[in-house]
């Protein structure tokens, strides 16, 4: 493979070169098929996509981190508001991310972004 291929992946994927190049030989190992190996570049290309993909359990993983992520800030910015003396929700932007996620999701949309804005609210008391 030659160096203009490694520097394309990595400008196209943001993989860096040496991860990049671990993957690609690892994929090339598990591959079965020597045709893939031979230089079929549609199939060795799916072949190192499909080495990069991440299970649905992993995806889950990231979701679930980015939540809480999410609620965290909302809810620091959220007290931060309060302390200022400023209601702690912004209704029109709750509102409007409503709308986006019903907008690109559809109609279980809005109940997702109802359910992460749920998540957002800090806790009373204590």
């Amino acid at each position: 493979m030659s160096e203009y291929t490694l520097a394309r992946a990595d400008a196209e994927s943001g993989v860096p070169l040496d991860v990049f190049e671990r993957q690609l030989w690892s994929a090339l190992a598990r591959t079965a098929d020597p045709e893939v190996v031979d230089g079929d570049t549609a199939q060795f290309t799916a072949a190192i996509l499909q080495a990069q993909e991440p299970t649905v359990d992993e995806l889950d993983e990231r979701l679930v981190d980015l939540i809480l992520r999410r609620a965290e800030y909302a809810q620091r910015a959220q007290l931060a508001r309060r302390a200022e003396g400023l209601p702690a929700r912004q209704l029109s932007g709750e509102n409007a991310m409503v709308q986006r996620f019903s907008a690109r999701l559809g109609r279980r949309g809005s109940e997702i972004a109802t359910a992460l804005l749920a998540l957002s609210q800090p806790a009373l008391g204590g």
